[in-house]
C-alpha cells in the first residue's frame, strides 16, 4: 500500500527510511486515510501539482484522534503490546490518544491506567512478573537483576504496587522516554495516609451558576454535571448541530435541568452578539429592583415583550439606567461588558445567557412583579421553541443582521411537566425561525431522558 502511494502520488519509488515511517504508522492502528494525507500534504506532492497545472486540493480530514500524532499513537500502542500483551482496540486507543492529546492524562495517567485494568489485573502475574513488565512497558527495556530483586524485595515486604510504579515514573529514564514521544509524563499520586479528622462540614449544594460552570471543550456535545443522554437523543441534537453548521452557521447552546443540575452544552463560550435578547434580563433584573418600575411602565414592557420594540428598550435603559443588569451580572459571576454611552447592546456566550436566564427563573420565583412581568415572555410574537414543542416557556429571541454582524438567538425557561429547565440557542444566522426546529425538539427530547 505504501509503495503503491509513493508511485501515484509522489511518482517515484520508495526511499526507505520513508517506507519504514509509514509502515510503523500503520502498524500502530492509525488509517490508511491518515497516510495518504501525509502523502497528499507534502511539499513534494504540491510541487508535482503545480508542475501539471492542478488544483492540489484539500486532505480526507480524517477526524480519528490516533491520526493525529503518530508519536503519541506509538507511545499508546506500545502500553498495549507491554503490558497487555495484545494490540489495541480502536475504542481503546482513541479514548487514550485523545486524552494525551488534549492535555487531560499524561504518561503517568497512562501507566497507571493500564497496570490496574481488569484485564491486566486479571492476569495474576507474580511480583517478579509484575516488575518485569515495569521496567518493559515503562523504561522501554529489560531489568538487570539487581533491580527486578530490589523491587520484588520491596513489594515482598509490603510496598503496594502504586509505589512501585510510582517508583518507576518519577525516574529519568521514564522522563526521557516521554520526551521522546512527545507527551507530559505527569505523575502518580499516592493516597494519603489516613488520620483520624474531625466530620467535614457539608458542602453547599451547588448554586444554579455554579450548575452552569461545568467545564467542557469546544466543538463538541457534551453532558454536564454527570448528566450522558442515551445515543439516540445525542445523536438526534448533534445531527441538529451539525446540520447547521454544514450551512456555515456557528452555534453555541445549552440546557440545564433547573432542580438536578443536569443538561448539555455545546460551544458555550462561543461569544455572539445578543441583539434584542439581552432584554429579557434587562426589563426582569429593573422590575425586581425597583419595585414602582412595572406599574409605571407595564405597557411599555408588555411592547417590549412581545414586538421587541427597540425604542421602547432604549427608553427605559435611558430613564432608569442600567445598573439593574450590571447586578444580575455580579450575581451569576460574570464581568459586566455593557457600556451604555457606547451602546445598550452586548455579546455574550450560550454559557452566560443561560446563567442570565437561571437568574431570571429565581425573580420568577422570588419577586411577584418580575413574574408578572415574565409572564408576557410566553406570550410574545416569536419563538422557535414553543412552536416547534408546543411547551409553555418564557423565552426571549433577538435577531440582527448588519455592520458585519449576524445574529439569531433564542433563550428561555421551559415549564415542562417533568422539571423546569433553561435553555439557550445563540448563532450566526438571521433567517426563518424553522430554522431552529430540529434544535429545539432535539433539546426536549434530551431533558425528558433526565426523569
Amino acid at each position: 500500500f505504501v509503495k503503491l502511494l509513493y508511485k501515484t502520488i509522489l511518482n517515484r519509488n520508495y526511499d526507505t527510511n520513508g517506507l519504514k515511517y509509514w509502515k510503523n504508522c500503520l502498524k500502530v492502528k492509525m488509517t490508511r486515510e491518515a497516510v495518504i494525507n501525509g502523502f497528499v500534504n507534502s511539499k513534494e506532492f504540491s510541487n508535482l501539482c503545480s508542475k501539471y497545472g492542478v488544483d492540489k486540493g484539500s486532505d480526507l480530514h480524517t477526524k480519528n484522534y490516533r491520526d493525529k500524532n503518530y508519536n503519541v499513537t506509538a507511545f499508546v500502542e506500545r502500553m498495549y503490546t507491554k503490558v497487555l500483551e495484545r494490540s489495541s482496540d480502536i475504542p481503546g486507543l482513541e479514548n487514550w490518544c485523545k486524552k494525551l492529546l488534549e492535555k487531560n492524562s499524561t504518561g503517568a495517567d497512562l501507566v497507571r491506567g493500564f497496570f490496574f485494568s481488569k484485564e491486566f489485573e486479571n492476569k495474576k502475574l507474580s511480583h517478579t512478573d509484575f516488575v518485569k513488565t515495569a521496567y518493559r512497558a515503562i523504561l522501554n527495556r529489560e531489568g538487570e537483576q539487581s533491580g527486578v530483586t530490589y523491587w520484588v524485595n520491596e513489594l515482598n515486604k509490603g510496598m503496594t504496587k502504586l509505589e512501585v510504579l510510582k517508583g518507576f515514573v518519577d525516574s529519568k529514564e521514564f522522563a526521557k522516554l516521554c520526551d521522546k514521544y512527545g507527551i507530559t509524563k505527569g505523575t502518580i499520586e499516592l493516597p494519603k495516609k489516613e488520620e483520624p479528622k474531625p466530620t467535614p462540614t457539608p458542602k453547599p449544594t451547588p448554586t444554579l451558576f455554579e450548575n452552569l460552570n461545568a467545564n467542557v471543550g469546544q466543538g463538541r456535545l457534551s453532558g454536564i454535571n454527570g448528566f450522558n443522554p442515551s445515543p439516540g437523543a445525542y445523536n438526534e441534537l448533534l445531527g441538529a448541530i451539525r446540520e447547521l453548521e454544514a450551512r456555515g452557521i456557528t452555534l453555541s447552546v445549552v440546557m440545564m435541568d433547573i432542580r438536578t443540575g443536569y443538561g448539555v452544552m455545546y460551544n458555550p463560550d462561543t461569544v455572539i452578539y445578543s441583539a434584542s435578547s439581552i432584554k429579557a434580563p434587562f426589563v426582569i433584573s429593573l422590575v425586581e429592583s425597583n419595585p414602582s418600575v412595572y406599574p409605571a411602565e407595564q405597557g411599555v414592557i408588555s411592547r417590549l415583550f412581545y414586538n421587541s420594540n427597540n425604542p421602547d428598550y432604549s427608553y427605559l435603559a435611558s430613564k432608569y439606567g442600567m445598573k439593574a443588569l450590571e447586578n444580575y451580572y455580579n450575581d451569576i459571576g460574570v464581568p459586566y461588558n455593557i457600556d451604555p454611552s457606547r451602546s445598550i447592546y452586548t455579546h455574550y456566550s450560550g454559557r452566560t445567557y443561560a446563567k442570565l436566564w437561571a437568574r431570571m427563573y429565581q425573580a420568577f420565583n422570588s419577586n411577584a412583579h418580575a413574574n408578572a412581568a415574565g409572564s408576557y415572555l410566553e406570550t410574545n410574537c416569536c419563538t422557535a421553541f414553543r412552536d416547534a414543542t408546543g411547551l409553555r416557556a418564557r423565552s426571549k429571541t433577538g435577531w440582527f443582521n448588519g455592520n458585519g454582524i449576524v445574529s439569531q438567538n433564542e433563550g428561555g425557561v421551559v415549564y415542562a411537566g417533568n422539571g423546569d429547565y433553561v435553555y439557550v440557542v445563540l448563532s450566526t444566522h438571521a433567517g426563518s425561525w424553522d430554522t431552529f426546529y430540529r434544535i429545539h425538539r432535539a433539546l426536549n427530547l434530551v431533558h425528558n431522558e433526565i426523569y
